[in-house]
C-alpha cells in the first residue's frame, strides 16, 4: 500500500484506496462473527504474555530491564522470562531485539537520510556495536549493508 501511495500519480493513489477499502472490508467481516465462532479465550498465561508484549511495544526505545516487568505486571521476572518463553518459543529480550530491529529497518527504508548511529539510538540500544552485532545476526547483513541493499544510501 505505502509503493502505491508514493507514487504519486493518479493511478498509484487509487489503486492504493482500492488496497485501503479491502482492507477495511476485510476488518468489518472479521468483526462481524460471533465470538463463539472465533476459538477459544485467551488463556491467564496467554494474557499474561499479551501484557508483556504491549508493555514492550509501548517502550521497546527505553532501556527495558527485567525488573521493569516485574514492577509493571506485578509478578516475579524469573516467572515472567518462563513464561514468556514457554508461550512464545523466544526470550523476551529475543522479541524486544526483533522488535528494535524491525523498526530500525523500517526507519532505514521511510527516512532515509538517517545515519546508522541516528537509527540505533532511536531504537533503542545504547552502543553501536551491539545493534550492528544484533541487526547482522538477525538480517546476515549489516545496517550499512542493508542501507546499500535497499539503495537508501
Amino acid at each position: 500500500m505505502h509503493e502505491r501511495f508514493d507514487r504519486k500519480d493518479p493511478i498509484g493513489y487509487n489503486r492504493f484506496r482500492l488496497a485501503f477499502v479491502d482492507l477495511l472490508h476485510l476488518i468489518y467481516e472479521y468483526c462481524q462473527k460471533p465470538l463463539k465462532d472465533r476459538g477459544e479465550l485467551p488463556s491467564q498465561k496467554a494474557m499474561t504474555v499479551q501484557s508483556i508484549i504491549s508493555y514492550l511495544e509501548n517502550n521497546y526505545t527505553e532501556d527495558i530491564h527485567l525488573e521493569q516487568l516485574q514492577e509493571h505486571l506485578h509478578m516475579s521476572k524469573f516467572y515472567l522470562s518462563k513464561l514468556f518463553k514457554e508461550v512464545t518459543g523466544i526470550t523476551i529480550f529475543d522479541f524486544l531485539y526483533r522488535r528494535r530491529i524491525n523498526q530500525a529497518k523500517i526507519l532505514f527504508l521511510m527516512q532515509k537520510k538517517l545515519t546508522v548511529t541516528e537509527v540505533c539510538f532511536q531504537v533503542g540500544f545504547k552502543h553501536v556495536a551491539h545493534f550492528s552485532r544484533v541487526f547482522k545476526k538477525q538480517t546476515s547483513v549489516t545496517p550499512e549493508q542493508y542501507k546499500k541493499s535497499k539503495h537508501i544510501v
